[in-house]
């Protein structure tokens, strides 16, 4: 059996071929591991942000559903019936529908848009932020106990429709409805929430 012989030399030169290949596949390698470290990266500090986005919004969602519930408590606990229904100056916060009108608050063009509706108009009225301000002895609104970006506004709808009752029920009292608006401004975002709340008196 003959016997093959491999010189040197040419076993040198083909191992000189292959020199750095290694180099090449771990820098491609090193390359590829960057590319995923960036990536993961990135994504991580998006799912940051996001997660700071909803901590704000779940902040101030409940924080103006506290502020209205707050004034709802306040008309649950209230007896005099002028307050209630938002004719004495001692509760800036509290609106008659009515006077909004009236006052020229809440315009014709407004009316319109709800078809005539004076509550639901007032409502639409102060869904723009600004008409919130509370800073001045003009306002509409006022500051909840529960810090100084979150402030409530109460509209006093009047009778709520189908609770009348028969024309022979003399004494009993009619139930009024209102719309309770609460806002909280805090951290460069806001949430404004309505309830509905019903009272006999």
């Amino acid at each position: 059996m003959p016997v093959i012989k491999i010189k040197y030399q040419q076993f040198y030169q083909l191992s000189l071929n292959e020199m750095g290949s290694t180099l090449v596949v771990s820098l491609l390698i090193l390359l590829l591991l960057t590319v995923i470290g960036i990536a993961a990266n990135r994504t991580s500090s998006i799912e940051v942000l996001i997660a700071g986005n909803e901590k704000t919004y779940k902040q101030n969602f409940y924080q103006a559903e506290g502020a209205a519930k707050e004034e709802a408590i306040i008309l649950e606990n209230e007896d005099d019936e002028e307050e209630q229904r938002g004719k004495t100056s001692t509760r800036p916060e509290l609106h008659d529908k009515d006077e909004l009108v009236e006052r020229g608050t809440v315009t014709a063009q407004d009316l319109k848009g709800t078809g005539g509706n004076r509550g639901r108009a007032a409502v639409e009225y102060f869904s723009d932020e600004e008409k919130w301000d509370v800073n001045t002895s003009n306002t509409n609104a006022i500051l909840s106990s529960l810090g100084n970006n979150v402030a409530i506004v109460a509209i006093d709808n009047g009778i709520a429709k189908g609770t009348r009752g028969s024309s022979l029920s003399m004494t009993e009292s009619a139930v009024h409805s209102y719309s309770i608006l609460g806002l909280s401004r805090e951290n460069r975002g806001s949430v404004m929430i309505e309830i509905g709340y019903r009272k006999r008196f």
